[in-house]
């Protein structure tokens, strides 16, 4: 996030934070700090700690976004913190530096002063527990160990510019103009971005003015300077118009998508655009439109805060794809590497079996001798009766044998490597076939831009049968001959692992009949985008609610008849009422080597419902 975005944010937050006390706090595996805030109600303050994405916002509701971790730091946190009261937050103009004031009693019976500093810098966040003193209490990183038993105070990190956007002189600011150099040229900008759209908006490696001011990204010096002259007091002018508008307004929070690639559609907010924004690689929070952005696809928001939270959830869908492709590329390239590694061994066989001709001849080269020695010889010098000159060549013999038992012996030798050619031929034609249909897939997962792109990619062609294609959890499936193996057609497989009902909204509800048919329902029906569903704490069958709109949120009586058809069909069907683990396909997995029906839920949300059977079932597909 921009310094001077997250200038705005903090003066959008500081009303809703203030005076609030905090109930509870959370870690998660994914660098995330989740804080329950108490007032009238209560807020969930979510602070990432992502080197990619530093960020913080504030939700209505707690958001399971990953497996809560325990640590030294969290320890820390709790002990100090729980049931502190905020009473001040501040930032600097010129740092992505935040200060969290707390007032607490619980560690001390007097009142207790803490400060917690969150260092939002990218590729280097951290954040802080500060007494009072400026004594640091706890770190999310480690830090150096001070020298001796001094306590460790704390230290702003140091910034390499000379100068500060809030506190640069009108002279000293045009002296830094004056030797820096804008793109500016709009007709050469014109002719770049019929190429590129972002052609002239990307931030140069060393902008002159960025790196020796501190407190403004590279593309709001873009911005400045964005259809100006070099004239430094109009860049001086605009300096302070941004400046202005970042304190006082007016915002209009806007997201960027500076490399956008294809995945499910946003609000209607968005530019009409021929692809969809939410697998961006490469996004930009705003606190008001970039003219210098002009035409870049983009999102309008109400409030920067609830643009922050998109941004994190692009960012943790960009994450979850790159970690999922990354995984399922591995293995595509570890089974590749173990396929060419068996295809050269083959080959080297039918080499080595093919020069095995010679022991033919040998063989009938020594039939063709009228003396039958005893044994006790290692070789024997014999006329060459396929060779046209009739020249002599010496035939190798074990001395343990006679003559016509090393005939017997070559003659054996060669029969079994002629009756092994075939064999290891067919071998080295489906080896290929693999090798090739590997290869297809590691090109398609290379290529893949959304969660069902990599499922599609791990799916052979329908030309290619009886190869090796890598499964879901990553291991080979051998073959695979998906032109004949009908039982294996998703209807057949509907029809055998399922039973079907239709909600009251007409979407489709599976429930898997046994554990490995809730296995083929999960893995193999389910796409990534329908909603699943297990009862909580007992066994059961697994449950999708078809998602064909791909529907951020199921709709509310379908989620509840959805959860009621999970808990009847399961061991707690006699039960009140019971709790429902609900979540989307794309967070289950399944453990390697786990027992059927048995998966590990990344994130999820959970219901109360009574265990009911739906009124209608549907007829079998």
């Amino acid at each position: 996030m921009d310094n001077l975005t997250l200038e705005v944010l903090v003066h959008e937050l500081t009303p809703a934070l203030l005076h609030k006390t905090i109930q509870k706090i959370k870690q998660t595996a994914d660098r995330t700090l989740m804080f329950a805030l108490r007032s009238r109600k209560t807020e969930f303050l979510t602070v990432c700690l992502n080197p990619s994405h530093p960020s913080l916002f504030l939700t209505e509701k707690e958001n399971k976004f990953a497996e809560a971790v325990s640590t030294d730091w969290l320890v820390s946190l709790r002990k100090y913190l729980i049931g502190g009261r905020i009473v001040n937050l501040s930032k600097k103009l010129a740092d992505r530096i935040l200060f969290f004031d707390f007032e607490n009693n619980r560690v001390s019976s007097s009142l207790e002063k803490l400060t917690l500093v969150l260092e939002l810098i990218p590729l280097k966040p951290n954040a802080l527990l500060l007494h009072e003193s400026q004594e640091i209490l706890a770190s999310f990183l480690a830090q150096k160990a001070p020298s001796g038993v001094e306590p460790a105070f704390y230290k702003p990190p140091e910034t390499k510019s000379a100068f500060s956007v809030d506190q640069i002189t009108k002279e000293e600011f045009q002296l830094l103009a004056g030797r820096g150099s804008f793109s500016t040229d709009l007709e050469s900008v014109k002719i770049l971005r019929r190429r590129d759209p972002l052609a002239g908006f990307e931030a140069r490696k060393e902008p002159p003015l960025g790196s020796k001011l501190s407190g403004i990204s590279p593309f709001f010096v873009r911005e400045m300077a964005h259809g100006a002259t070099h004239d430094p007091e109009v860049l001086w002018e605009r300096f302070q118009m941004i400046l202005k508008r970042v304190r006082l307004g007016p915002h209009s929070p806007q997201i960027y998508f500076l490399k956008p690639s294809v995945a499910p559609s946003l609000p209607a907010k968005v530019m009409p655009s021929s692809k969809a924004t939410g697998m961006a690689e490469k996004i930009l929070v705003v606190p008001f439109p970039f003219d210098s952005l002009n035409g870049i696809q983009h999102q309008e928001f109400l409030s920067l805060n609830a643009a922050c939270i998109e941004a994190y959830q692009i960012f943790r869908a960009r994450s979850h794809f790159l970690k999922r492709q990354q995984s399922l590329t591995s293995n595509v390239t570890a089974h590749l590497k173990k396929r060419a590694r068996l295809l050269e061994s083959l080959q080297a066989d039918l080499r080595k079996n093919e020069s095995f001709e010679i022991l033919k001849k040998y063989a009938s080269l020594l039939y063709a001798q009228q003396e039958k020695s005893a044994p006790g010889k290692s070789m024997l010098r014999v006329v060459d009766l396929f060779d046209p000159n009739q020249a002599e060549i010496e035939v190798p013999l074990d001395p343990r044998f006679s003559v016509i038992q090393n005939a017997n012996r070559y003659s054996k030798l060669y029969q079994k490597a002629n009756r092994s050619i075939p064999s290891i031929k067919a071998r080295i034609q489906k080896v290929e076939a693999e090798i090739k249909l590997l290869d297809f897939q590691q090109k398609t997962l290379a290529n893949a831009e959304t969660m069902d792109d990599l499922e599609r990619a791990l799916e052979p062609p329908r030309k290619m049968s009886g190869q090796t294609r890598v499964g879901q959890d990553g291991h080979a499936i051998e073959g695979c001959d998906t032109t004949r193996d009908t039982a294996a057609h998703p209807q057949n497989l509907l029809r055998k692992a399922v039973k079907s009902f239709i909600s009251s909204e007409g979407l489709s509800i599976l429930v898997g009949k046994s554990s490995k048919d809730n296995d083929i329902l999960t893995l193999r029906i389910a796409k990534s985008e329908d909603f699943w569903f297990h009862v909580a704490g007992y066994g059961g069958s697994h449950v999708v609610l078809k998602n064909p709109g791909k529907l951020a949120m199921p709709p509310s009586q379908s989620l509840l008849e959805a959860a009621q058809l999970a808990a009847y069909f399961s061991q707690a069907r006699n039960a009140p009422k019971v709790e429902v683990h609900w979540t989307q396909k794309k967070f289950v997995s399944k453990p390697k080597g786990s027992k059927p029906g048995l998966v590990r839920l990344k994130e999820y949300r959970a219901i109360s419902v009574r265990p009911q059977l739906l009124g209608g079932e549907a007829s079998e597909p």
